[in-house]
């Protein structure tokens, strides 16, 4: 694996070409995303529902994910 990213607005039409194209380069893909205006992020990646100004939710997905214990 190269490595891990998270994309906001992954279920989106740009946000999801961008998540599978990452996902098919090796990257761990998690997608951060309110589904507003978006269908499903693309097989293979993690999904998280919820709006980016929501700064509980990004710092609790970014913690989870990405701090080492």
């Amino acid at each position: 694996m190269k490595g891990s990213i998270l994309v906001t607005g992954g279920a989106g039409f740009v946000g999801s070409h961008f998540a599978r194209a990452a996902a098919e380069a090796g990257m761990r893909v998690t997608v951060l995303d309110d589904l507003s205006a978006g269908t499903k992020p693309p097989a293979g990646v993690e999904l998280v529902v919820g709006d980016i100004a929501d700064k509980a939710l990004v710092a609790r997905t970014i913690r989870e994910r990405w701090t080492r214990a």
